[in-house]
């Protein structure tokens, strides 16, 4: 449709087909769509009745997709450790805590459709539930569709194809905050203390004859960023150390399949899961995900300069093209691997001048997301 002139369109296709957002005609006329392709196919003729269709109030339909919108909408992929849905709306999901989203399909693992008396009751229903829904284990578009439709023009129905490149926060993701952290450590630890210990000195709580000693751990966010966590006592009742900042009087208790974190006096309910070194976290619709480093480890990525260091994927997927080999010499903007999922191809370049020390990618090996595929080395060592 020409913006300029609304009277001059064009024909793009016509999907003769059930569409996804078929529920939201449901919701508004109370038609079950897929009952009636079945009667039509049987030979039935459609219901009695008055010539048209009512339509009453309004609905509005939310795609979840398993995607990351702060990487230019990139797949995202992993099992499922945790699934939340809301009750208050109509939710068409076709996945469960345990499976594994991948990458050889669509990435949409949802849908949310809320209905009311006008478009702001449908908005308020559609935010209250994104605010209930996770599926953790993933990165999920969840927080930016809250984001989206809290904009003036959505609301308002004033939607155009540039809005999302006219509101770049929409997509840009929130740091974690204090009180993020301080859940993420109380977490983690209770998570490594033992239900049953037989030996109490095996319990690594930090506790001392003297008193009670930090228990440390450093944590990788999305930005790359590493920070520093302590607690010290156990996560019902213990102080929390961010970054090496003050002190802060925190505590942690389950609630259900949630838990609420009182930190500096504030409480805050969070969903929480983990899979190895990878910790998850859910708070009214916006999902962290946290990887706990080794600190040596880290260390030695952190005090990487001058082009040295590893180059990780940026989303899971398969490698279709690995453009070096140990001991080359590569200059900045210069490919270095290729990963492919859902049909998208992202190359991998040399961020500086440097020498190839190690390839860990293979061409038709899986990568996870952040996994390394090359080390880098200085290319001038003095």
């Amino acid at each position: 449709l020409d913006a300029q002139d609304p009277d001059r369109f064009y024909f793009l296709e016509m999907n003769t087909r059930l569409q996804v957002e078929h529920p939201v005609t449901e919701a508004v006329t109370g038609w079950d769509l897929v009952e009636q392709q079945i009667e039509i196919a049987a030979g039935r003729p459609l219901p009695p009745g008055p010539p048209g269709v009512e339509l009453r109030g309004h609905a509005i339909e939310a795609r979840v997709y398993a995607e990351d919108p702060g990487r230019n909408f990139l797949p995202s992929a992993g099992r499922l450790l945790l699934v939340r849905e809301p009750d208050s709306v109509r939710v068409d999901s076709g996945v469960a805590a345990g499976q594994r989203v991948g990458t050889d399909y669509d990435p949409m693992i949802a849908k949310v459709i809320a209905a009311g008396a006008d478009r702001g009751q449908a908005l308020a229903r559609l935010d209250h539930a994104l605010a209930d829904t996770a599926y953790l284990g993933v990165t999920t578009n969840i927080d930016f569709l809250r984001r989206l439709i809290a904009l003036p023009d959505v609301r308002s129905g004033a939607l155009h194809t540039g809005l999302i490149e006219e509101h770049p926060e929409l997509t840009r993701p929130t740091p974690p905050d204090e009180h993020d952290l301080a859940a993420a450590a109380l977490l983690r630890i209770d998570e490594l203390l033992p239900a049953d210990p037989r030996d109490p000195w095996l319990v690594p709580d930090g506790w001392r004859w003297a008193g009670w000693a930090p228990c440390g751990l450093r944590v990788r966010t999305a930005d790359g960023s590493l920070i520093d966590l302590e607690v010290t006592g156990l996560p019902e009742s213990a102080t929390v150390r961010v970054a090496g900042g003050p002190q802060v009087t925190a505590s942690a208790a389950r609630r259900g399949d949630a838990w609420v974190i009182v930190a500096g006096g504030d409480a805050r309910t969070y969903l929480y899961a983990a899979d190895g070194d990878t910790v998850w976290l859910s708070h009214a619709g916006r999902t962290l995900r946290l990887v706990e480093e080794d600190r040596l480890d880290a260390e030695t990525d952190a005090g990487a300069t001058g082009g040295g260091g590893p180059v990780r994927s940026p989303m899971p997927g398969s490698i279709i093209d690995v453009a070096v080999s140990p001991g080359d010499r590569v200059a900045a903007g210069q490919p270095l691997v290729t990963v492919e999922a859902m049909k998208m191809e992202h190359t991998l370049t040399a961020p500086e001048d440097a020498v190839v020390e190690e390839v860990v990618a293979a061409v038709g090996g899986q990568v996870q997301l952040d996994e390394i595929l090359v080390v880098l080395a200085p290319a001038d060592p003095t």
